[in-house]
């Protein structure tokens, strides 16, 4: 399946699309709601059956921890999920894709597209 572009409208940040999906219910009717209830349906979900989901393996359970424990003595506590997130793309070599600014200092490339 070709992927098209998603649409540039922001979503509640959630690691499911079940997260997206109750960001979407609270757009009133119209065409953006239309836009990402398409996007969620034809292209998010679907990814999920596609292997485009990399599991959390000890090596990345372990790179969270010493993330997480970083964090906490800079006094900037990480989210679990951001940590698993991080430690994810630290593991895969990838780089993170977000405009979320909790990932500062954890040391995992960023791509912001909001600023691109």
């Amino acid at each position: 399946m070709g992927h098209s572009r998603r649409p540039e409208i922001p979503l509640r940040q959630h690691p499911d699309p079940g997260g997206n999906s109750a960001g979407i219910e609270l757009l009133e009717p119209g065409k953006r709601r239309t836009q990402l209830e398409q996007w969620l349906r034809d292209e998010l979900i679907p990814s999920f059956n596609e292997g485009n989901i990399l599991p959390v393996t000890k090596a990345i359970g372990d790179r969270w921890a010493i993330l997480s424990a970083r964090a906490d003595e800079r006094g900037t506590p990480l989210a679990i999920i951001d940590g698993l997130l991080a430690a994810t793309a630290l593991i895969h070599n990838l780089t993170l894709v977000t405009r979320d600014k909790d990932f500062s200092g954890v040391g995992v490339p960023i791509f912001n597209p909001w600023r691109s």
